[in-house]
């Protein structure tokens, strides 16, 4: 237990009172002694960065190796303040530089995620193990990566830091730092904490820069998530006709399926992307595709964006298709009652007065949901082949 006279020794290495420490530890203070909080007076000293004061209380025995909360020794808090010149009198007391903490957090570790240039530099110049993280895998480039810090990265790189890591952690967050690990050879095609791929990250996020450079260092264009979505399906659920133009000059599979089957196309086409849907169609997207319960981009439109049906029947979307619950286009149309859709799907050879799965007909499912205009075009129209 610390006494009054230990207390002031504290307070005043704390307060950087040089000679007052000195008269303190004349007087019989114990330079080891620890607060019911666990400080000493060199970690005081430490933290305050009183490089003069934690020299003299070494000088006096202090024990420069003592663990404090969470086991953390006195090198790592003090690289944890930045502490660089304290840092430095450590390490050349002999003090380990990769010494770790309950978690596993070293000095290094510590200085780089705060962005220590001077603590990161003083412990890399004694030896500090640049690839030794915590028990969750946070290496000191990791850290310096998500913290941003481009001078730290620099330094750790220069000293054989694995880039293993690093660049997920800052991509999209921190250009500066991502483009640098990307020059360095660090892999385009590492996933992100969400497991996507960077380059579906990117184009989920709209980073038509970041989508850009990971492809000039060739990322892989058609890698997909877990749940099968590309970066071009990425950017057809966003509405991102640049980053999708740019993914399909570089060889992105235009008719892969992500969840439930769903497509680029579809994609685009439910959520109201136009501008993409028409750009996909240029480029030659399957049009008769369904997804897994047979919804094709012709019912999809239909439904979401009906200004895209006249240009997907144009490029060959067959009228007949059906999906899971019987459901064809004209079918959708009729529920819906849009009179242009119906008018555009009849030129195209859209059958109106067959029943289909469910037990009606188009002309039957416009009059039960009140579309009496409809249901008057429909019967105005000569029955005609299915496609």
């Amino acid at each position: 237990m610390a006494t009054g006279l230990d207390v002031e020794l504290m307070q005043a290495a704390s307060a950087g009172t040089v000679d007052k420490v000195r008269a303190l530890v004349e007087e019989g203070a114990e330079v080891n002694a620890r607060h019911t909080s666990g400080i000493t007076a060199v970690l005081a000293a430490a933290l305050g960065g009183r490089l003069e004061i934690v020299q003299f209380l070494a000088a006096r025995g202090a024990d420069l190796n003592l663990r404090y909360r969470n086991n953390a020794t006195l090198l790592i808090l003090a690289a944890t303040q930045g502490q660089a010149a304290v840092t430095n009198f450590l390490l050349q007391k002999g003090v380990d530089p990769n010494l770790q903490a309950e978690a596993g957090s070293t000095a290094l570790l510590a200085a780089a995620i705060g962005g220590h240039v001077g603590a990161v530099e003083a412990l890399l110049s004694h030896g500090a193990d640049t690839n030794l993280g915590d028990k969750s895998g946070m290496t000191p480039l990791i850290g310096a990566a998500k913290a941003g810090d481009l001078e730290v990265v620099c330094a750790l790189l220069a000293h054989g830091a694995k880039m293993d890591g690093a660049l997920a952690a800052a991509a999209g967050v921190h250009p500066p730092v991502a483009w640098l690990l990307l020059e360095r050879g660090a892999d385009p095609n590492v996933r992100d904490d969400r497991g996507l791929p960077l380059l579906v990250s990117a184009a989920a996020d709209s980073d038509f820069d970041w989508a850009t450079n990971l492809l000039r260092y060739k990322a892989d264009v058609n890698a997909a998530g877990a749940d099968g979505t590309t970066a071009l399906i990425a950017a057809s659920l966003h509405g991102h006709p640049k980053i999708a133009e740019e993914l399909l000059a570089h060889g992105a599979d235009i008719n892969a399926k992500g969840e439930k089957g769903i497509g680029a196309l579809t994609a685009a086409i439910i959520r109201g992307h136009q501008d993409v849907a028409e750009l996909l169609i240029r480029h030659g997207a399957e049009v008769n595709s369904a997804t897994d319960t047979g919804v094709t981009p012709l019912m999809a439109a239909v439904t979401c964006n009906p200004g895209l049906v006249r240009p997907l029947l144009a490029a060959g979307c067959l009228v007949s298709q059906v999906d899971s619950q019987g459901t064809d286009a004209m079918l959708a149309a009729a529920l819906q009652g849009n009179a242009q859709v119906i008018a555009a799907l009849l030129e195209h050879g859209a059958e109106p007065f067959e029943k289909r799965a469910g037990g009606m007909s188009p002309v039957e499912a416009a009059e039960a949901a009140g579309h009496a205009e409809i249901a008057a075009i429909l019967r105005g129209s000569a029955p005609r082949e299915k496609n």
